[in-house]
């Protein structure tokens, strides 16, 4: 096999991992099967590696790989470890494979990404449309959280939680904005679209991520004098929050719902303190993250929290798990490439990640997982460190 074929067929699986991202996990996690294969093949057939800072999320692969030895919960250590073991295969793919990639195929898979999230939004809008008979959520009468146009309702097709499927919402506007070239008029249009999705599933912190992200595209986008940039940036941002406002789903989770769930974070995140404090350069392990949570919760009584798996914060969950010393490394893998990247998309993509991760373990689930490493390594794989043939 020649090598513009094999490059053909890294492009095509590639694009196939981003296509269903948002539409199957277990389809994306055999498209990751293929590429890992693929990606094993073409280095022993050609026997170079490209060490870029796609590499880097392979250290916190091996802080977590060392926590199954510490850990007591052999059993919960390895089930969770077969989920994290994507921190390996993903940034593999570029190491053994990455050479293959140039700007054009990283711009058809960011049109793939784009039009498979979408794409999916539409057909999930268009079946709860007629299965309700509505076309939007009704002002009219009290709203209910299984209201035909609620966020569950939404994201029913797959089951994806309406929190990742948001997220993968806000990187699409981004890609929108930032890398797809079409008409200013037309990234108007489907960013308004991509809005009443994001407002549909209403998910808090993905909606303060969107009112920050809308003035910097706007601002980015619009090639006009600043006075009417500005002046366009404030009408939108009005209209948006007049909206948020009145909207009656919006209204209940950040009126009614929020002192619930905020409530009960905050007891998750004092719990987790505690189990911190108590392990507080290694953690626990990856295999007792679980259990010593939940036997803190049972110490305090604390019985209708008993549902959770995690006290809802990706910093304080890899503390527990991994202490000090494996969240530094965390926060080094994500923050450096910020130092010298002029990849605007990263920017977006780390704003994301990180608000997100104050209310939500993100990276404890397929979707987020994937999400976070497949851009990591996509936006970061031309950042060379060394480039060189590879003797056995």
């Amino acid at each position: 096999m020649n090598e513009q074929r094999r490059k053909q067929i890294f492009e095509y699986l590639f694009i196939g991992l981003v296509v269903f991202l948002p539409i199957s996990i277990r389809i994306t996690n055999l498209v990751l099967i293929f590429l890992c294969v693929f990606a094993i093949l073409t280095f022993i057939q050609s026997r170079r590696v490209l060490l870029t800072v796609s590499f880097l999320p392979i250290l916190f692969f091996f802080i977590q790989l060392i926590s199954l030895f510490y850990t007591e919960n052999l059993n919960e250590g390895i089930k969770s470890f077969e989920l994290q073991i994507t921190y390996l295969a993903i940034p593999l793919l570029f190491l053994f494979a990455g050479y293959y990639f140039d700007p054009k195929i990283k711009m058809r898979v960011l049109i793939g990404f784009f039009c498979s999230v979408l794409l999916f939004c539409l057909v999930s809008y268009l079946r709860i449309v007629f299965k309700s008979g509505k076309f939007f959520l009704s002002n009219d009468v009290e709203f209910s959280y299984y209201d035909p146009f609620s966020r569950l309702e939404f994201t029913s097709l797959n089951n994806i939680h309406p929190s990742y499927l948001s997220m993968l919402l806000l990187f699409s506007l981004a890609v929108l904005f930032e890398s797809i070239k079409i008409r200013f008029f037309f990234k108007l249009i489907l960013g308004v679209l991509i809005c009443i999705f994001l407002i549909i599933l209403a998910s808090k912190n993905q909606l303060v991520i969107l009112l920050i992200m809308i003035p910097i595209l706007l601002w980015r986008g619009i090639t006009l004098k600043p006075q009417i940039k500005w002046g366009f940036i404030i009408c939108a941002m009005v209209t948006l929050i007049v909206f948020f406002q009145t909207n009656k789903q919006i209204q209940y989770r950040f009126k009614d719902e929020l002192n619930t769930t905020l409530g009960e974070r905050m007891v998750l995140w004092r719990i987790g303190l505690k189990v911190v404090n108590d392990n507080v350069f290694t953690g626990v392990g990856v295999g007792d993250r679980k259990d010593v949570l939940l036997t803190s919760l049972q110490n305090e009584r604390l019985t209708y929290l008993y549902d959770y798996n995690n006290v809802h914060n990706q910093f304080l969950d890899y503390m527990i798990a991994f202490g000090l010393f494996g969240t530094i490394v965390y926060l080094f893998i994500i923050f450096y490439p910020l130092i010298f990247t002029s990849e605007s998309l990263y920017y977006f993509l780390f704003i994301i990640v990180m608000i997100s991760s104050s209310t939500e373990s993100i990276l404890f689930r397929h979707t987020g997982l994937f999400f976070f490493l497949i851009f990591y390594v996509l936006l970061n794989h031309d950042k060379k460190f060394l480039l060189s043939p590879f003797k056995t």
